[in-house]
């Protein structure tokens, strides 16, 4: 009887050593991955779908074509009117750079983004291998998630801020147009005798 009790505690401490050692994950932490796993997925589908935005929108932006005034119109255009259009010009100009700022910093970020992605995937077999202590990875998924979280933030932060320009270019691009549109096709003729009797 005793060597019999002998035999299953040591059969029971040998479980216990290989579950410890190597033999996988707690549910909870698998939960957890799991989780994860969906939050991540969805943010990289959050930046995909932006990056095409963002690359359209660069493209027609650099792509515009002015409203500057015709030749044939500035002659009787009035310096002030001429100085207006260019004015608005430059603002236009200004549009472009932001939105091509916005994407280069996407690229940027991008760049990161793909090479966590990696790490990620690297990390996460290492967990379900048991290769990592669940005390370590409770600490590292608190850090992927502050990376999952700056991406999610950084997704609304330019599409913010690309609404705004488009906006702003909207309404400028308007605004050029009905300066050039002022200006009249012939030149403005001065009434002679005007006045006189």
């Amino acid at each position: 009887m005793k060597k019999l009790s002998f035999s299953i505690l040591a059969l029971s401490f040998s479980a216990v050593l290989f579950t410890s050692c190597g033999g996988g994950v707690s549910e909870e932490v698998k939960k957890e991955l799991a989780a994860f796993e969906a939050e991540w997925t969805k943010a990289g589908e959050g930046l995909a779908a932006f990056g095409k935005t963002i690359a359209a929108e660069d493209s027609a932006m650099q792509a515009m074509t002015p409203h500057m005034v015709p030749d044939s119109l500035k002659p009787n255009a009035t310096p002030e009117q001429l100085h207006a259009v260019d004015s608005l010009q430059v603002v236009c100009d200004g549009h472009k750079v932001k939105t091509a700022e916005i994407k280069s910093t996407f690229d940027g970020f991008m760049a990161a983004w793909d090479k966590d992605g990696k790490d990620w995937a690297s990390w996460k077999e290492k967990v379900e291998k048991g290769e990592v202590k669940e005390e370590e990875v409770k600490t590292a998924m608190a850090d992927w998630k502050k990376k999952c979280d700056a991406a999610n933030a950084n997704v609304t932060e330019w599409q913010t801020a690309l609404e705004a320009v488009k906006s702003e270019c909207g309404a400028t691009c308007a605004a050029q147009k009905d300066a050039v549109a002022a200006i009249p096709a012939e030149p403005v003729k001065e009434e002679k005798g005007k006045g006189k009797k």
